[in-house]
Parts: structure tokens; C-alpha cells; sequence
């Protein structure tokens, strides 16, 4: 079972998807049966990266049949590179992710507003998921009703999370070393609907693992 949508933990890590940056990959092949998303991180946007190269680079590897979804990548207010610069690279990603057929991680701190105006505009039809969300029910309110996931971990707002519908959640560890189960345990314990096997339900129709 997936049951982890976003870590940073080294392969093999068959619970989960990894998520990795184009440059993790000297060769095409690398990390060989191991489900990952990769991308383009808000904070290491600059005026020069990523260039061309790097976009075609992150198609290709986004191509594999590995590659379970794009990013993460998204907008950081606080952290990230200028917001021109985040504003154009996320675009960039989100049509990668409608060109190829799968679904967006998305980095978000206090870019909400961004991130619903963008899955608007770009008419956006795969699935696009929040992780490591924290922020309050209002704001969870309103991605969902612009149609997103929301991926919780070991930290969250409680009402939030009792007000996400149960075909929404998404669990993960980020760059925790807790087991994702035991994640998920905490999850539970807010809303005891919420079990391994929700989760990896909902894991395999985010990626649409059926469909591939």
C-alpha cells in the first residue's frame, strides 16, 4: 500500500513517494521501481534557474513511468524567490503536470489565493494537493472548494482536518523520521475514520494508479 504521498526519505521506500529535484538524476534510470514526484522548489528559484535545459530536463524524467506526480514546487511568500519568478516556474510545472497526466505536490505558505487563482486559470484537470497542511479550517475551505487535496502530517489544525471530507486526505511524512502509520495513528485519533487503508484508497486515486 502507498500510504506516505510526500517524503524526503532515501529510496527504497515502498510505502511511500519521494519527492526529488531533476538534478537527483546524473542518469534517466536512477531509483529504479521507486514511485517519486519531481520538481522545482520555490526557494531555489533565481533569475537564471531553472533555465531551459532544466525544464526539459524535469520533462524528461516527469515522463517516467516512476514518476507518480510533479513537485513539489509551488509559491512561498515568506522563503521563496521573487514572486514574478515563482509566479512563472509554477506555471511552467502545472502544464507539465496537465501535459503528462499527473497530479501536482504543492509547497504553499501564505499563497492560497495563488495557488486557487492559478488551478483556475490554467483550467487546471489533474488532481493538485496542498502538503503538510497546518492552516486553519477557512483556509482549508477554500482549496477544497477550488478542488484540492489536503495532505496532513504529524502537525495539523484540528478543525481542519474534521472538516476536510474523508475522500480528500492525503497523509505524509515530509522530512519526518516517524513511520507514516504512525502519522496516520495521529490522524486517527482526531477522526478514527481516518486508517491505513483511507489512506492508501485515497493515495492510489490521486495518483490515478489505477488508470496507468
Amino acid at each position: 500500500m502507498i500510504l506516505d504521498i510526500h517524503s524526503h526519505r532515501l529510496p527504497p521506500y515502498p510505502d511511500g513517494v519521494i519527492s526529488v529535484s531533476p538534478a537527483d538524476f546524473p542518469s534517466p534510470d536512477r531509483f529504479p521501481e521507486q514511485l517519486f514526484s519531481v520538481g522545482f522548489h520555490p526557494w531555489d528559484v533565481t533569475a537564471g534557474f531553472p533555465g531551459p535545459y532544466d525544464m526539459d530536463r524535469l520533462r524528461e524524467v516527469a515522463s517516467r513511468q516512476e514518476a507518480a506526480a510533479i513537485g513539489e514546487c509551488g509559491i512561498d511568500l515568506v522563503k521563496g524567490g521573487m514572486l514574478f519568478l515563482q509566479r512563472k516556474l509554477f506555471a511552467a510545472q502545472g502544464a507539465i503536470a496537465e501535459e503528462l497526466g499527473k497530479p501536482l505536490i504543492i509547497h504553499c505558505v501564505r499563497a492560497h489565493d495563488h495557488i486557487i487563482a492559478f488551478r483556475r486559470d490554467l483550467k487546471a484537470k489533474v488532481n493538485w494537493a496542498i502538503h503538510g497542511f497546518r492552516n486553519k479550517e477557512s483556509i482549508a475551505r477554500l482549496l477544497l472548494d477550488a478542488g484540492l487535496w489536503l495532505s496532513f502530517g504529524s502537525r495539523f489544525n484540528e478543525e481542519a482536518l474534521r472538516n476536510t471530507p474523508l475522500e480528500r486526505i492525503l497523509a505524509e511524512t515530509d522530512e519526518e523520521q516517524r513511520n507514516i502509520r504512525e502519522v496516520i495513528a495521529t490522524l486517527g485519533a482526531v477522526r478514527p475514520e481516518i486508517t491505513p487503508e483511507l489512506i492508501a484508497a485515497n493515495t492510489a486515486r490521486f495518483l490515478t494508479i489505477q488508470e496507468r
